[in-house]
C-alpha cells in the first residue's frame, strides 16, 4: 500500500494532533467538531464536501459498491485500506493515534 509523501505527512499530523475530535460511523458531524480518520484525510487536502456533513459515510455509498474509490483516490489508498481504516475508526477501540501508528507502520509513503 502506498499513498502521497506529502499528503501521508500532513495526514498523520493530524490524527496526532489534538485538534480533531473523533466520530464513528460518519465522515464528518453535523457542525464539523468531529471526524472519521478520512474524514480528518478529506478536511486536510481540502476535499470535504457539503455532503460529507451527515450520517453515515455519503461518499463511500455512492458508485452502488463500497464506493470507497470515490473518497480520497488522490491519496493513493486503495478501497482495502480505506475499508480498513473505516473499521478501525468505527469500532472504537482504535484512537486517531493508534491509526496513525498503523498509517505509519504499513503504508509506503511515495513522491
Amino acid at each position: 500500500m502506498t499513498m502521497r509523501k506529502i499528503i501521508k505527512k500532513k495526514w498523520l499530523n493530524a490524527l496526532r494532533s489534538d485538534q480533531y475530535e473523533q466520530t464513528k460511523g460518519k465522515m464528518c458531524d453535523y457542525t464539523g467538531g468531529a471526524f472519521c480518520c478520512l474524514g480528518v484525510l478529506k478536511r486536510i487536502t481540502g476535499q470535504l464536501k457539503e455532503e460529507d456533513w451527515s450520517d453515515g459515510y455519503p461518499s463511500l455509498e455512492a458508485d452502488g459498491d463500497s464506493g470507497l474509490e470515490s473518497v480520497c483516490p488522490y491519496a493513493g489508498l486503495t478501497v482495502g485500506l480505506q475499508e480498513k481504516l473505516v473499521n478501525m475508526n468505527d469500532s472504537g477501540k482504535y484512537s486517531f493515534e493508534r491509526i496513525a501508528s498503523y498509517i505509519s507502520r504499513n503504508v509506503k509513503a511515495v513522491d
